[in-house]
């Protein structure tokens, strides 16, 4: 890594923008067989330095005893002296993975007092979401300093 990144980029906050429980008065599937979806986009907002990162969830339990959409936002800085072009990777693969374990823990914890079982979501490689990331991330170039 090269010293122009090195301690330019720190994640700031986890918010969670949605969260929504349906649930069925039905038995909840076996060995906790879920089905999830996840959707990324970004913003990157080079005036503000920062990126703030979109996740989206939807859980759906295979005997459709519950449904779980959530909705978080990770905000990120970066320094004035990193090197965006050495940050994509960060962006688009990094990010996603700082911020999933507290989708995690926050599903883990939400579910368990709603009286379902706990929903804990399986440690995740989040690399599929790159490509999609990248080409739905925003670019803001504007500088609001003049």
């Amino acid at each position: 890594m090269s010293d122009s990144i090195k301690g330019g980029f720190a994640f700031q906050h986890f918010i969670v923008t949605d969260f929504k429980i349906n649930r069925n008065p039905v038995e909840q599937g076996e060995d906790h067989e879920i089905k999830t979806e996840i959707g990324a986009s970004g913003q990157l907002n080079l005036s503000d330095r920062t990126y703030t990162l979109n996740l989206d969830i939807d859980i759906l339990d295979v005997n459709e005893s519950f449904e779980i959409n959530m909705q978080c936002i990770g905000l990120f800085s970066f320094s004035e002296n990193a090197n965006i072009d050495e940050l994509k990777p960060i962006f688009f693969l990094n990010a996603p993975a700082i911020v999933f374990p507290y989708m995690r823990a926050f599903i883990a914890g939400v579910t368990a007092l709603s009286g379902l079982e706990a929903v804990n979501l399986p440690v995740t490689n989040l690399a599929f979401l790159r490509e999609g990331l990248e080409k739905n991330t925003t670019y803001d170039v504007s500088d609001h300093s003049s």
